[in-house]
This record gives C-alpha cells, sequence and structure tokens, in this order.
C-alpha cells in the first residue's frame, strides 16, 4: 500500500519508527556484501553506485594475486542481480574517491590533475577511460560533479575553474562521453572578503552547492557574515559565524540566458539555526537542508506561480540529507533507518516505505542509492546493504504468514476485539510510548478514555502492527 503522510505526522512517524527494533513499510532487507569476505584487507569505503544491477565501490582493497603478491584495488564491481550471493567480479587500480554515474558512464574528479575523468562502464568486466577532460580545473572541495539528462541529450554541470572565465558553475554536454563539449559557464562565484583588525574584524564568506531536476539547475549560494568574538577563557578573539543567508537560483538548462528565478532565505520564517549548504530537487520541488538546535529540517521550494517560492517546511528529521533523488522519489536514511518519499506535486510527501532496525549489524553509517526496486546503504565493518521495495499486493511468506495473525485483531467504535491472537499486544501511542499491555487469546479493550489522536496496536515481539485513530 502507499500511505500518505501529511507534513506534521512525518515529525512524529520519525521518532515511532525508531521505538521499536524493526518495522517497515513495503521494504525489506534482502541481502548484504561484506568486502572482507573477498579481500583480506579492507582501509576504506569511500564511495558507491549502482548501474544495470553492479555496484561499483570504491575504496582500499587488498588481495593476493595469482604469483602470490599483493594487489590493492581502488574500485571493485559487485554483481548484485541477486542479492542474497553478491560477489565481486572486477577490480581496478584507478582512483575515484567521490564519483556519479549517468547512462552507463563514471564521472569522477582527478585529485593530482584537478581534471573531471570519465570511465566507460558499460561491460563491468572491462572498464575503460573515456575521457580526461582537463579543460577546466574541477574544485577540490564538496560536490562538484553533477551528471543528468534532458530531451535526449546528456550534461554534467561541474564546480570548476577557468584562466579565462574564473570561479563558477559550468554546463558541459557529455552526449558523446569519449568526446565532452564545454557549453558555458553560467554561474559566477563571488570572492570572499574581509576588513578591519580585532575586535572590529569582519568578513564575508560564501559557499556553493547545487541540484538539477531538467529542465532546471538549482545553485545555491551560502553567505555567512564572520565577526570577532573575545574568548575569555584563552584571552584570545575567535573569528565565528554570526548570520548566514542563502541565496537559491533556479537557471534553465533550455535557456541559460534567460535570468533565473531568485529565492533568498533572508527574512523569511525559517527554523532558528544554521543554513546548510545542501540541496536536492525531484518532481519539480528543490529541498534544503537546515540545521538547528534539536535536528535537520527541510524547506521546500517549487514553482508556486510567480516563480520560485516556498511551499513550506516538511519534517525535521535526524538525517544529514537526501542523498539520493530518483526522478520524483526521494532517498534519505538515518542511523537505523531508511524512507523513501514521493512528492505529491501540491504540499506533501506520500511514504512509498520505509525500513527501520535498530540492530547494530543494519546501522547505516552514510551513504544510499537506488535503482529499480533495490535501496543499497553503507554500514558498519564496510557492509554494502540491500533493501528491496516490494509493491502492495506482493508480499513474501512472512509477510503472509502476519496477516493472518493480524486479521484477529479488530478495531471498531473506540472497542480493540482481539481473536485468537497469539502473542502479547501493546497499544503505543504516536511519540511510541506504550499506554498498556495485554496477554493474547481472545480479548475486548475499551479505549475510548484516550484523547483523540493516531495510536498503534503492536504485538511486543515487533512483528505485525495496526493503525488505531480514535476520533471523539
Amino acid at each position: 500500500m502507499r500511505s500518505r503522510f501529511p507534513e506534521f505526522v512525518l515529525v512524529f512517524f520519525f521518532l515511532f519508527a525508531l521505538s521499536f527494533s524493526q518495522d517497515s513499510l513495503n521494504i525489506r532487507y534482502v541481502g548484504v556484501w561484506e568486502p572482507l569476505d573477498d579481500f583480506f584487507s579492507v582501509t576504506n569505503i569511500w564511495d558507491f553506485g549502482v548501474c544495470n544491477g553492479y555496484l561499483y565501490v570504491s575504496g582500499s582493497f587488498a588481495d593476493i594475486d595469482s604469483e602470490g603478491d599483493t594487489v590493492v584495488y581502488h574500485l571493485v564491481v559487485v554483481d548484485v542481480h541477486n542479492p542474497e550471493d553478491p560477489y565481486v567480479v572486477s577490480g581496478y587500480q584507478i582512483y575515484p574517491m567521490e564519483f556519479y554515474i549517468l547512462n552507463g558512464f563514471l564521472y569522477y574528479f582527478k585529485f593530482s590533475s584537478r581534471a573531471l575523468v570519465i570511465i566507460d562502464i558499460r561491460d563491468p568486466w572491462g572498464v575503460d577511460t573515456a575521457c580526461v577532460f582537463d579543460e577546466l580545473l574541477l574544485n577540490p572541495f564538496g560536490r562538484n560533479i553533477y551528471p543528468f539528462e534532458g530531451d535526449g541529450i546528456s550534461y554534467v554541470v561541474v564546480n570548476a575553474y577557468s584562466s579565462e572565465f574564473g570561479r563558477g558553475y559550468y554546463l558541459l554536454d557529455v552526449s558523446d562521453p569519449y568526446s565532452p563539449e564545454l557549453l558555458c559557464k553560467f554561474h559566477e562565484f563571488k570572492p570572499d572578503t574581509e576588513w578591519g583588525e580585532d575586535p572590529d574584524w569582519h568578513a564575508i564568506r560564501y559557499g556553493y552547492t547545487a541540484a538539477v531536476d531538467y529542465p532546471y539547475v538549482y545553485v545555491g549560494e551560502l553567505k555567512e557574515g564572520w565577526g570577532s568574538e573575545w574568548d575569555p577563557y584563552d584571552d584570545i578573539y575567535r573569528h565565528v559565524a554570526v548570520w548566514d543567508s542563502l541565496f537559491i537560483y533556479r537557471y534553465d538548462v533550455r535557456d541559460l540566458s534567460a535570468e533565473p528565478a531568485v529565492y533568498v532565505t533572508e527574512g523569511s520564517p525559517m527554523i532558528e539555526g544554521r543554513v546548510m549548504n545542501t540541496m536536492a530537487a525531484g518532481g519539480g520541488v528543490l529541498l534544503v537542508t537546515k540545521e538547528t538546535d534539536y535536528d535537520m529540517a527541510v524547506l521546500v521550494l517549487g514553482d508556486t506561480g510567480g516563480g520560485l517560492d516556498s511551499v513550506g517546511w516538511v519534517w525535521p528529521m535526524s538525517a544529514t540529507r537526501v542523498e539520493c533523488v530518483v526522478g520524483d522519489t526521494f532517498y534519505y536514511h538515518a542511523p537505523y533507518s531508511v524512507y523513501v518519499l514521493q512528492w505529491d506535486g501540491a504540499s506533501g510527501f506520500d511514504t512509498l516505505g520505509y525500513y527501520c532496525d535498530t540492530e547494530d549489524s543494519c546501522r547505516i553509517i552514510g551513504g544510499i542509492v537506488a535503482e529499480g526496486n533495490k535501496i543499497y546503504t553503507a554500514g558498519t565493518d564496510y557492509r554494502l546493504n540491500i533493501f528491496e521495495i516490494y509493491p502492495s499486493g506482493i508480499e513474501s511468506d512472512r509477510d503472509n504468514e502476519l496477516a493472518k495473525e493480524s486479521e484477529g485483531l479488530l478495531v471498531m467504535n473506540d472497542v480493540i476485539e482481539l481473536k485468537d491472537v497469539s502473542v502479547n499486544m501493546g497499544l503505543y501511542d504516536i511519540s511510541g510510548r506504550m499506554l498498556f499491555e495485554v496477554p493474547g487469546g481472545n480479548k475486548r479493550i475499551y479505549i475510548g478514555n484516550y484523547p483523540s489522536g493516531i495510536y498503534f496496536l503492536r504485538s511486543v515481539d515487533g512483528r505485525f502492527s495496526k493503525k488505531v485513530v480514535i476520533v471523539h
């Protein structure tokens, strides 16, 4: 099933999900690739991506070759067509610490020359360098490559420097990845400035990020004001950020000569906290992450008829940012959970699925990618976890077994009726607090004395649950 979560419910839903050891909707854990099963030493995993059922993983993987010598691979290819039995098919010495995949080609930044390198990965058993594009010097810090496709043309936006045109965002046509074409520079970066001496020292500093939802490219320009602050403990002045604002420019790739739509967070009704320079776009909206004293929050921007404007804040979340967007579907993770949301085109998100498991073996430490109905996340001990989204109506034997058990849970007219339920049941409020527990069997329980709201009747072993809505 697809469940609809209005934005205010998402706040509480996340707390509820973390209150139990395992909970899921339309997502199941199906496999894991453990690199230490294939290599005698693994010291890093830097990045990973997926293409046509193969995982491409960058890091440091040591193996013994046929001559008995140690060989270290920095890019390995893992066949994950069968998620229960993933295995390595090839390894390479190329060094893509951070990379992006589009249409069978892998794009990464080469530190030694600051060039854009394009690798042909259409044959996972024999990847090959398609091009080393060195007309620009890419920014060595942060994300700097954004490949995308539109109207049959493949593009890459890069954060780069040119001796002729300076620092900014550039657009390349990579429809032929063996011969990229530099189209234009479309956004100029502003230089940092500073003036004065302590205690009257001040500075303006800028940071940049981008996101793509064809035909639009969004550029986020984070402007920070810095000043001097006296530290009485160390008896010195320290330079600290004292304010910030985020300028968002939306460019239309079809006509980059036109003025971009602009949205400025300064002066808007924002949650107190620091703007994070991270964005994700899809389905006609842009998500902008903001750090607060409590957690993260996301500002949704879209075209409300008069240009780029605020649609509103959605969920505070314990996740650094949305890291994966496919079309209008957003994938993000928290330390023990995975969420898949789809923008409804108006004012909220449909929850396509979620998975939560607080066991340490399922802990997620960073990174999420998706292809088809599979989701991949990075876990502890260099594991790559594999999840599967399954549509409602296509259920495993275990799901059918639990469905039969849950048929014995009936809720009518403020009464919960248990029929031949074999396990103890608990009623939880939306914060995850258990209100009461009753033994399994055949029982009728009156719940009309509880306030109106959303509750969850759940087996104490965590195997199944049912939503309960009390309305007075």
